[in-house]
């Protein structure tokens, strides 16, 4: 009874390994295609099929590696991918340049800090996807010997590599100072003792669409308050109100 023990806890180890996979794989599938979250279960259960049909983890005649496999080359492929698909859900188009930007000048102001859950979350999801494959790498010869392959075809296909632009270049080999240097504060060299009471408002990437409340809640609320009392401009459409000018 007791040799048995090893048997079930590798057995346990491999369905668990699979899973694993299997959900990051289906994770990795519903993010980057227009497949619903909802079949992200039907993507891992189709892997756990496969594994079970081609007996992954389990080969009728196992070879063990002469020396124990603690790491793998291809982890730093999947890394890039993990990598990516974090960009991606976080940030739409993934622009290397706008976030080695922001790795430089700093994310609290800009929302970044909002994302730290999901870093945290996406960083213990990569950590038991290597803990996986590293099992499978180590009880399974034929994913050793598709190893190097496997690396090569999720570095191609990254496009995350794709988007090693030159500018995002030049900004990784400016030191973090470069912004404080083109900062130049503003002088008011002449000014009437008597301002007007004007308040100008020029917000860059901000769409009236943002007002559509069935898609993005109150995100545009404190705006349309603003202009409920002011002058909007809308293109070439001016609309006024009759309360005045904007009040600072």
């Amino acid at each position: 009874m007791p040799s048995s023990l090893p048997y079930r806890d590798m057995h346990f180890s491999r369905w668990c390994s699979l899973l694993i996979i299997g959900l990051c794989l289906g994770y990795a599938v519903t993010s980057l295609t227009r497949l619903p979250t909802w079949a992200l279960p039907f993507v891992a259960a189709a892997w756990l099929a496969l594994g079970y049909w081609l007996r992954w983890g389990a080969p009728r005649s196992p070879q063990r590696p002469a020396v124990p496999r603690y790491w793998s080359w291809a982890l730093i492929p999947i890394a890039l991918w993990g990598l990516y698909i974090y960009l991606s859900e976080s940030f739409g188009i993934v622009d290397l340049g706008a976030v080695f930007f922001h790795l430089q000048a700093g994310m609290t102001d800009h929302g970044g800090v909002s994302r730290v859950g999901a870093a945290i979350f996406y960083t213990l999801s990569m950590a038991a996807l290597f803990v996986s494959f590293l099992w499978l790498l180590r009880h399974d010869h034929r994913w050793r010997r598709g190893e190097f392959f496997l690396a090569l075809l999720m570095l191609a296909s990254n496009p995350l590599l794709y988007g090693v632009t030159q500018r995002g270049a030049a900004i990784v080999t400016d030191d973090g100072a470069w912004l404080d240097r083109q900062y130049v504060e503003p002088m008011i060299l002449d000014a009437r003792e008597d301002p007007p009471n004007l308040l100008l408002l020029y917000l860059e990437s901000v769409e009236r669409t943002y007002a559509d409340r069935e898609r993005f809640g109150d995100a545009y609320a404190d705006l349309d308050a603003i202009g409920e009392n002011g002058l909007v401009y809308e293109a070439s459409t001016r609309s006024t109100t009759p309360a005045g000018p904007w009040r600072a």
